[in-house]
């Protein structure tokens, strides 16, 4: 090997670890929310449907053929508890409570700020599915109860 070619090949290996050292010490400095990309739609679709529309809007959204493909749809109902107790049925609430979860985290939002707001969002929509019945409220507190303290 010539002079000169080792000297590139040297010159090349220091500029390769200088290269991967800034790498490093950029990915180290990012919070885990800088360093993850979340499109702007999925933000603001989330954000709409949890907390501009209504529950009737959300599960028509959600029932849509072409509903917005760039959030997480997925959900376990009322998760081990009943969806229906005493013949209450929450389903849509847990559906949209599931779908802030879901999403939040999905999108690196998920704090306890957020959670909250979560949380009250599904608590206001079962006293809408409730009506005037005291009955149901109360039991929809208790669903709230068990969110606030063992969701996550």
């Amino acid at each position: 090997m010539s002079t000169r070619t080792a000297h590139t090949t040297r010159y090349t290996a220091r500029i390769a670890a200088l290269f991967a050292a800034i790498a490093g010490s950029l990915a180290l400095s990012l919070s885990p929310a800088q360093a993850t990309v979340v499109p702007r739609d999925a933000v603001s679709t989330t954000d709409r449907l949890m907390f501009t529309e209504s529950l009737e809007t959300f599960v028509a959204t959600r029932a849509s053929a072409d509903r917005p493909t760039d959030v997480d749809w997925s959900s376990d109902g009322c998760t081990s508890a009943p969806d229906s107790p005493f013949g209450y049925d929450f389903t849509h609430a847990c559906w949209r409570h599931d779908f802030g979860y879901r999403n939040y985290k999905a999108q690196v939002r998920f704090t306890e700020e957020a959670r909250l707001r979560i949380d009250d969002r599904f608590h206001a929509d079962m006293y809408d599915l409730c009506g005037g019945s005291s009955l149901c409220r109360a039991t929809a507190d208790v669903y709230y109860g068990a969110v606030r303290e063992f969701g996550a």
